[in-house]
């Protein structure tokens, strides 16, 4: 996003009058482009918000998955995706959407197919982005004033609350009362079978005063344990247990920056991570999956 990102999204929002160094920038070729790209967002999200007062009832469809984070609901309507949803009951999902939406709710594996589809390739680690559509409707003006913020959001940023408040800094670039971020950029390492169908990934983050291994494990032998093991580290940086499905995701969290900059790719010689099978002393013979380092 541009310094003019917030300025330019209060114009369009009837929010503020252009400014002169608004006006300078958006005689240039990128104050072009991002205008024009900025409208063609507020018109998709005018389109699909649509007016949700006059709209008659609706039928929402929607169908539970398992994940490596548990159960996920998803629902949709004839519009595209309403809601993605996980850590709650079948019950509270449905009536959530039948009190936010004033919509009829069918659970239909076949309606929200594709959906699912792209979901567990995105769990599989074969997907980075989405190719849906959203129906926007139940969303309110604040939230349209995110989401245009937010499409302008690189993917692969780590999780993060967006809020736009109009008019917030009145005076001078925006920045007052603001600080760096304590957190850096994702490291993503995509994990290789040594041998069979296994896969996985895992994700390094610093988050300031500690760390975090985000280990996602895919198609390994069911009911068993792993240890993830860093190249140069004794002992194992986390283990877990695969569900009856062979898949397994947890979390290691602690002051592990020495394993976060290990997996540095801008390291001459960046360190693998490695899969083996049980919980004993990493083992060549017994890799299951590997990083491509």
């Amino acid at each position: 996003m541009t310094t003019h990102d917030d300025e330019l999204i209060a114009l369009l929002l009837g929010d503020r009058r252009r400014s002169p160094a608004l006006g300078r920038w958006l005689g240039t070729l990128e104050g072009r482009r991002e205008l024009r790209a900025y409208r063609r967002t507020l018109e998709a999200l005018r389109q699909l918000y649509g007016d949700a007062g006059a709209a008659p009832r609706r039928t929402v469809y929607y169908c539970a998955i398992s994940t490596p984070i548990g159960r996920v609901f998803v629902a949709a309507s004839e519009a595209g995706l309403v809601r993605v949803s996980f850590r709650q009951s079948e019950a509270s999902f449905v009536a959530e959407l039948r009190q936010r939406l004033a919509a009829d709710v069918i659970r239909s594996p076949a309606r929200t197919a594709d959906i699912v589809h792209q979901l567990r390739a995105y769990f599989a680690g074969e997907r980075r982005s989405f190719d849906v559509r959203l129906d926007l409707r139940h969303t309110t003006s604040f939230q349209r004033r995110v989401l245009m913020a937010a499409a302008r959001v690189p993917a692969g940023q780590a999780p993060q609350a967006l809020v736009y408040v109009s008019g917030a800094v009145p005076q001078g670039d925006g920045a007052a009362n603001l600080s760096p971020r304590g957190n850096t950029d994702p490291i993503n390492i995509a994990l290789q079978p040594v041998s069979g169908q296994g896969k996985g990934f895992v994700v390094a983050r610093n988050l300031g005063l500690i760390d975090a291994l985000e280990v996602s494990l895919f198609n390994l032998k069911p009911d068993t344990v792993y240890s993830v093991y860093v190249s140069g580290q004794k002992n194992p940086v986390a283990s877990f247990r695969t569900n009856a499905k062979g898949m397994a995701n947890g979390t290691a969290i602690g002051p592990m920056r020495e394993v976060a900059n290990a997996l540095s790719s801008k390291e001459v010689t960046p360190s693998k991570v490695v899969v083996i099978e049980g919980d004993g002393a990493a083992s060549a013979d017994k890799a299951v999956l590997v990083s491509g380092n």
